[in-house]
């Protein structure tokens, strides 16, 4: 089986292989299929992710999900862990971490508050049809996710897909897959 870093370094050429307009397009299939998802219209607090070049671009859909009321909570790194901090506007973020990244101001969303999120959207390098994704080797939504209760959904290109992945006891499947193709895998709460 090909090793994690080898993976990563597999799916990163073909991102920069992908044409930036079909990235654009496959990212616009994606985010308008989880925006026609029932846990997404019902979701009243969720966790997205602002997106970087190379993930899948949901950074229309904070703003969007902010402007209808939605409460928006973006992942800020804190030393070695995620916390989430509230979105309150484009004009919040600042650039920030050494990853140079943008990343909201808000007041942070206490861990013991995280029965409050109804809505976890994740990123990854890749994923299988089964909801395992490969993260960027850091950890961070490995230490994110087993707080949270709420459905994790991932969101990726089709290039994003593999068969399988090396995992690990900790691993947790996503409960959600959307692609620019459609749903890859959903959950029966919906």
């Amino acid at each position: 089986m090909i090793s994690k870093q080898a993976l990563r370094k597999q799916i990163q050429a073909k991102k920069q292989g992908t044409p930036v307009a079909t990235l654009d397009k496959w990212s616009q299939q994606a985010v308008h299929c989880l925006e026609q998802q029932a846990y997404w219209q019902q979701a009243d607090t969720v966790v997205l992710y602002y997106s970087m070049v190379d993930e899948v671009n949901t950074r229309l859909l904070v703003e969007r999900a902010h402007l209808a009321g939605k409460r928006v909570y973006l992942p800020v790194m804190d030393g070695d862990v995620l916390v989430l901090r509230l979105f309150s506007g484009r004009e919040s973020m600042k650039t920030a971490s050494k990853y140079r990244i943008l990343e909201p101001t808000g007041a942070i969303l206490p861990a013991a508050q995280y029965q409050a999120i109804d809505l976890v959207i994740v990123p990854g390098v890749a994923f299988t049809c089964e909801g395992y994704r490969l993260g960027r080797g850091k950890g961070y939504y490995d230490k994110l996710l087993p707080l949270i209760s709420a459905p994790c959904v991932g969101i990726c290109w089709p290039i994003q897909l593999v068969d399988h992945l090396p995992t690990e006891p900790h691993d947790v499947s996503l409960d959600g897959l959307i692609s620019s193709d459609g749903i890859i895998k959903t959950f029966t709460k919906y």
